[in-house]
């Protein structure tokens, strides 16, 4: 099917959704903002907490507080948004545990070099360092327990050249 494809080009008023932000949960806000902010670039935003209200009724969960931090990159729009939950039913955090169920990657020109940086500040590799055909990859638990992935692509050669 020639110029189809699966998703209409327009929705609603006239566009697809835009992603604004990929939302990680942590265990120690603080830790994870520094970790993302000396070691990503990210710049804060917004550090709330007072949404208390709003995220039990978002969530549908009386007695669930957050704290939530808003970073962003100038350079490229990256957004994540941390999040730390507090309940007294005690909510784990997406990426506790030995298996993570939510993370977010990152491409690096040298995974080594970012890897030992990144360990450096705290991080921590869930496993190791593993080669598929796009690419070699690792998991990371950074400081605050979130879980990012560092992937390194395969060089592009330059057009120009």
């Amino acid at each position: 099917m020639e110029g189809t494809s699966a998703f209409p080009a327009t929705t609603g008023r006239g566009r697809l959704p835009t992603l604004l932000h990929a939302s990680l949960s942590v265990s120690d806000i603080e830790a994870a903002m520094r970790f993302f902010m000396d070691c990503m670039g990210f710049e804060a935003d917004l550090l709330a907490d007072d949404l208390t209200d709003e995220v039990a009724r978002l969530t549908g969960r009386s007695g669930l507080t957050v704290r939530l931090a808003i970073l962003s990159r100038p350079q490229d729009g990256c957004r994540i948004e941390l999040i730390e939950f507090h309940d007294t039913n005690s909510v784990p955090h997406a990426s506790s545990g030995p298996v993570p169920l939510a993370h977010v990657a990152f491409a690096v020109g040298d995974l080594d070099q970012e890897l030992t940086r990144m360990t450096a500040a705290g991080a921590a590799p869930l496993g190791e360092v593993v080669a598929f055909p796009e690419g070699r990859c690792v998991y990371l638990r950074t400081p605050g327990g979130a879980v990012v992935e560092l992937e390194e692509l395969p060089q592009v050669p330059d057009s120009a050249g």
